[in-house]
């Protein structure tokens, strides 16, 4: 054999082991694989699950408390142009350009948000005045929505003053002075149609009767009420509040959608949610009624004053007209008619066609001029237009100046009559077009869809909010399990903690639901599952140990000691099955449970209890009186016995070794379950009497520098630790070879048989 300072934390050797630095994924590396990271996803599948249902349960809580909105829309087509009135009016340039005007949609739909216009609808749908029942937090809303009946719900817990379904007032006047502006006042129903009004401070303000009016002064606040309409239970309290106009515009200013529909289309489309569809409803269509309205109001106000301006022309226009027909008459009566050639018959033509151009463009020009700047495109345009016009007719001049001067007068006078008849002719005509503009509800806007009372919450949306919901849960889940993975640096792999410590690994017991089963079944008396299921896979591992610890307990001595770094490691359960193994095998075995402070192995015999370990080393009995049978063939039990108030002073009593010897001697295998190392000194004094001593370790339950720290703890008390058991190794842990059955490898340089 060799010496003990070549074993890990060997007699003689008082040196620190500190693991080298690994990973806390694998050990292979610093950055985790894949494979790691799905398998730390398995490993945390109940915060995944966890994180799931929380979230799927978040999500509807959240349909259920939160309110539906509903949606109202109108569609209302903006023409750049509106339909003309008939041919002439089409032709005629001046009603062209006071009914054909373009149109920018985005000023319009500026108007639709516009205070002039909501304002007015505020005022005529009441929305300054607030008026509902009393809901319970958070539940009260979502309970009222649930009420279907024609009556009223019943109070949950008694609960009488809030509304919980069924209940209804409607306030036809409400006005208050202006420090109740924006206050909640309760309206409290006393029975039989009367009613008390409070301030938030519980003064009084008003008691009065539904369908009569009151006028109240009380607490220096003047309050006036008309409640037309009230059902409810007696007690249950309302909410009446009269908010600031001003600040009820901007929030329907805020929440109003103005959006045209398809760019340069000219329709758009006014959306307005809400959680009463009825309310809702009605509120898009005063506004979508009110500009219709407001549009055809200004473009008649547009015709009326053009109309003004026409009408104050026509006289002069007639008058000078007269005066031409007068000139030309008394010049022929005078004169014998002249038959102007066909050429000079031509240029007249031409020059009376030009003068009545001019003419047009003239009034075209002063009537713009009224609406619109010196530097607007069609005043520009249409400048150049009469400046063309007037070089055309000037062209002519020359031509009627060679002609005759009897043709000359005659031309003249005639082209007077005709330029002066046919501008009379089109301002009439235009004057005409703008009555009819006037006097009817044309304009340039129309209203495509009438907005209606929405039956279907637009939100919340039950399968997005639970699809989103569900992704958050698995988002968060796999994020915790991760992150609970990367922070963990708790040692999974055999192989690791042999490469990093040198302790070297005698078997990997993986985790058995029969076991866990049977834990469950029996709280008060446990089962061996070497008894129970001989067949288990963890069984077959564990007879894996009891063949490589017969192996080494003929080289060194047939005691062996069991401890771990902490509790819940294991070491009682390998002990007790190792046992029952040893026993199952022909080996007179004796199990004792060397714990003095919890010992509980005798949960596993259904053993009395009665004098143990503790009384045997005292010498307040003997060894053979404190040894039970267990029931099972070959196997004895030294139960921990009374415990004592100092057990680490009783265990460091030579008699422990001597104990330990005389059952030695008696028995093929002596299993001693000691504490765990890292708690309590204990196990240092019963493993310096043990011939084997072993390390049992969870799977993923301690950190390698806690194994490292057991380690030490040991070869500073000149304790050797000949191996370690990895107990409850799962297979889906990221190391390999944890479900296969790891068979006792003799290190080269370790251990010799």
């Amino acid at each position: 054999m060799v010496p003990d300072s070549e074993n890990v934390g060997g007699a003689g050797t008082a040196r620190s082991v500190r693991p080298p630095a690994a990973s806390r994924w694998s050990g292979r590396g610093e950055e985790p694989t894949l494979g790691d990271l799905i398998h730390a996803l398995l490993e945390g599948k109940a915060w995944l699950v966890g994180a799931l249902v929380l979230a799927i349960g978040a999500s509807g809580g959240y349909l259920l408390l939160t309110p539906p909105a509903y949606r109202s829309t109108a569609l209302v087509q903006v023409d750049d142009q509106m339909t003309p009135l008939s041919e002439t009016d089409r032709a005629d340039r001046v009603a062209a350009l006071l009914l054909e005007r373009k149109i920018p949609i985005e000023g319009e739909m500026e108007i639709m948000r516009s205070r002039s216009l909501i304002g007015p609808v505020v005022d005529r749908l009441g929305l300054t005045l607030v008026a509902e029942p009393r809901r319970v937090p958070l539940l009260g809303d979502a309970l009222a929505r649930r009420h279907t009946g024609a009556g009223l719900s019943a109070p949950f817990l008694g609960l009488s003053r809030f509304g919980w379904g069924g209940e209804r007032i409607a306030v036809d006047h409400l006005s208050v002075s202006d420090d109740l502006l924006d206050e909640p006042l309760w309206l409290t129903a006393l029975g039989d149609g009367q009613y008390r009004l409070t301030d938030r401070d519980g003064v009084v303000l008003a008691v009065g009767k539904v369908g009569a009016p009151v006028t109240s002064t009380a607490a220096n606040h003047r309050v006036e009420i008309a409640v037309a309409a009230l059902v409810s239970r007696k007690g249950t309290d309302f909410r009446i509040e009269r908010r600031r106009r001003d600040a009820v515009i901007d929030e329907l200013q805020n929440e109003l959608r103005v959006d045209e529909k398809v760019k340069k289309s000219g329709v758009v489309a006014v959306e307005l949610d809400g959680r009463d569809p009825a309310r809702v409803a009605a509120i898009v269509g005063a506004l979508s009624t009110a500009y219709v309205e407001q549009n055809v109001e200004r473009r008649s106000a547009e015709a009326a004053k053009t109309l003004e301006f026409l009408e104050a022309q026509l006289p002069l226009v007639k008058a000078s007209l007269d005066a031409a027909e007068a000139s030309l008459t008394s010049y022929r009566a005078r004169k014998a008619t002249v038959d102007l050639p066909g050429e000079a018959k031509a240029t007249v033509d031409r020059q009376a066609e030009l003068d009545k151009q001019v003419a047009q463009l003239t009034a075209e020009r002063d009537l713009l001029t009224q609406r619109y700047g010196p530097q607007h495109p069609d005043l520009v345009a249409l400048g150049r237009r009469l400046e063309a016009a007037r070089r055309e007719r000037a062209g002519f001049e020359p031509q009627v100046r060679a002609a005759p001067a009897t043709q000359m007068d005659s031309t003249r006078l005639t082209r007077e009559v005709n330029a002066k008849g046919e501008l009379y002719l089109s301002l009439l005509n235009k004057a005409q077009a703008l009555r009819v503009l006037k006097s009817g509800n044309l304009g340039n806007v129309r209203l495509v869809d009438a907005p209606v009372v929405a039956h279907k919450p637009v939100s919340p949306r039950p399968v997005p909010v639970l699809l989103l919901g569900a992704l958050a849960g698995l988002v968060l889940g796999a994020g915790l399990a991760i992150a609970r993975r990367a922070m963990r640096d708790e040692v999974e792999d055999p192989q690791l903690i042999e490469g990093a410590l040198g302790l070297p690994i005698f078997a990997t017991v993986p985790h058995s639901e029969e076991e866990a089963r049977l834990a469950r079944r029996t709280r008060r008396v446990r089962v061996a599952l070497a008894a129970a299921a001989p067949d288990d896979v963890a069984t077959e591992n564990l007879r894996t140990l009891r063949t490589a610890l017969g192996f080494l307990l003929k080289a060194r001595g047939n005691v062996v000691a069991l401890s771990s770094p902490s509790s819940a490691a294991g070491k009682s359960f390998v002990a007790v099955n190792v046992a029952h193994l040893f026993a199952a095998a022909g080996k007179r075995v004796l199990l004792v449970d060397g714990d003095l402070r919890r010992g509980m192995l005798q949960q596993f015999f259904s053993a009395t209890p009665r004098a143990g370990l503790a009384d045997v080393i005292s010498g307040r009995t003997l060894a053979a009186e404190a040894i039970q049978s267990t029931g099972t063939a070959n196997l004895d039990l030294l139960a921990a016995g009374h415990l004592p108030e100092h057990p680490a002073e009783l265990l460091a009593s030579p008699r422990l070794q001597e104990v330990l010897r005389a059952a030695a001697s008696r028995y093929d295998v002596v299993v001693v379950d000691a504490p765990p190392i890292l708690a309590v000194t204990d196990p240092v004094l019963v493993a310096r009497c043990a011939d084997v001593n072993l390390l049992v370790l969870r799977a993923g339950g301690h950190p390698l520098d806690e194994i490292a720290l057991s380690l030490e703890r040991f070869g500073q008390s000149g304790v050797t630790v000949h191996g370690a058991i990895v107990n409850d190794a799962r297979p889906d842990r990221s190391y390999h070879g944890a479900y296969e059955h790891r068979s006792y490898r003799k290190p080269t340089s370790k251990l010799v048989s």
